[in-house]
């Protein structure tokens, strides 16, 4: 037996998402996917299930199965024929069937990777690929897939083209991933208008800061804003820019050097776009 590559239905990052494996209810809509051989049972009258019709193949452990196309049977119906999902009950422990489908869409380089059909059974803890290697082949316009497995459990067994979650489970994860980042993420609107500001404030306090020097000494200072500016008319007296203007004194205006560059101008709508967005 080639063991089956290290695949995993779940990872830690997930587990909390994904839905827990139960065994499926059947549904009105599907109540004839039912098939009886030997004392073997096929299914697939369940949400998310798809198998057309099943016969003998060579032996009672050798089964034949075919697939529906996606949507047959609704306006949406399509030619894809990849996804199946089922399952077998009747069995015994270390009873050993085949089963072969016999119309997929042709997925030689899938296979070839030694990608493997998956099963679940109740009481296993995940979804795993079958133990056995596939074997596959060209069958005129339809591609044949080959698989055997040993079963561990009298528990119904299913199995499926990959880990399967049904459309109410799908719908159900969704609802709670919708209400997780909801809860998380949301502020209200008082809040990002009252963020807004806040920096909108901080970068004009940048620019005057740009304008007003940092340097103590002769020659160019660095704003917070990064912007380079030349304090050689400070430097003659270092002090007179630090005192506070007598009593009825207009405060001087410092003449702008030609070298110091214009502080950029505030461009409001280039803040927190998304919030913007979101506000209009």
């Amino acid at each position: 037996m080639i063991p089956p590559p290290n695949f995993s239905s779940s990872s830690t990052e997930d587990a909390d998402h994904l839905p827990i494996p139960q065994v499926p209810q059947p549904v009105k809509e599907k109540s004839g996917c039912a098939w009886k051989l030997g004392k073997y049972t096929f299914r697939a009258d369940f949400d998310s299930a798809n198998l057309e019709d099943v016969k003998q193949g060579a032996n009672s452990q050798d089964f034949v199965v075919w697939t529906s196309r996606d949507c047959q049977g609704t306006e949406f119906s399509r030619g894809t024929r990849s996804w199946f999902h089922f399952g077998i009950s009747g069995h015994g422990v270390s009873d050993f069937v085949t089963i072969t489908l016999v119309n997929l869409n042709k997925q030689g380089r899938l296979y070839s990777q030694d990608y493997r059909p998956w099963f679940w059974y109740l009481g296993s803890s995940e979804w795993r690929p079958v133990h056995n290697k596939c074997l596959y082949k060209r069958d005129g316009a339809d591609f044949a897939l080959r698989f055997s497995y040993k079963f561990e459990s009298p528990a119904e067994t299913f199995f499926a083209f990959a880990v399967p979650c049904s459309y109410t489970e799908t719908q159900e994860l969704l609802s709670r991933l919708d209400h997780e980042f909801h809860c998380h993420s949301h502020v209200p609107l008082p809040l990002q208008r009252a963020l807004l500001e806040i920096e909108c404030q901080k970068l004009e306090s940048d620019n005057l800061a740009a304008d007003a020097g940092t340097g103590s000494k002769g020659g160019q200072g660095v704003s917070k804003s990064g912007v380079k500016q030349n304090n050689d008319a400070q430097s003659e007296n270092p002090s007179a820019s630090s005192l506070p203007p007598r009593p009825g004194q207009k405060p001087k205006q410092r003449k702008k050097s030609s070298t110091l560059a214009d502080p950029p101008e505030l461009n409001r709508d280039s803040l927190f776009p998304e919030l913007l967005n979101n506000n209009s």
